[in-house]
């Protein structure tokens, strides 16, 4: 069963930060307690594959961590990561498209990518962190790190 919110940023740290610029309200619905994470599965709380799909979970410097500390937990059976990479040019374009559709900027992609540098340091939501989040081989050695790699 996948999550109702799909992306629900759980395993982050991003509900501790303070954001700045378009989308800064991003965290408000983000579960903070594992009651209010489980809540996200209510529909079918006794289902045996539960889902939570973040590309979030891969860019959080902290969401391994946090992953591996709820895996040791009792009430917790098998945990199974999969880290599905896209094209790094298109995700960034991907990415790019999508602020532009939400309306929280208009100029080129060169400028978002001048721009990210400032951006990430004044808090700007991650979706203008295009270089960053396509940081794949960073991002999976904290997963390769932790207690995940056998």
């Amino acid at each position: 069963m996948l999550s109702a919110k799909k992306e629900t940023l759980y395993f982050t740290d991003f509900a501790n930060r303070t954001w700045s610029g378009p989308g800064a309200d991003f965290v408000h619905n983000t579960p903070r307690c594992s009651a209010a994470f489980e809540a996200q599965f209510s529909a079918d709380p006794e289902a045996s594959l539960r889902i939570e799909a973040s590309t979030d979970n891969l860019s959080c410097p902290v969401a391994a961590e946090n992953i591996a500390r709820f895996a040791e937990r009792r009430d917790v059976k098998d945990i199974w990561i999969s880290a599905i990479l896209r094209d790094p040019v298109e995700r960034i374009i991907s990415e790019y498209e999508h602020t532009l559709r939400l309306g929280w900027q208009s100029g080129s992609l060169l400028h978002s990518l001048q721009c990210e540098k400032d951006r990430r340091s004044n808090g700007w939501h991650p979706l203008f962190w295009h270089i960053e989040r396509t940081r794949y081989a960073t991002q999976i050695s904290r997963y390769l790190a932790s207690v995940f790699c056998f």
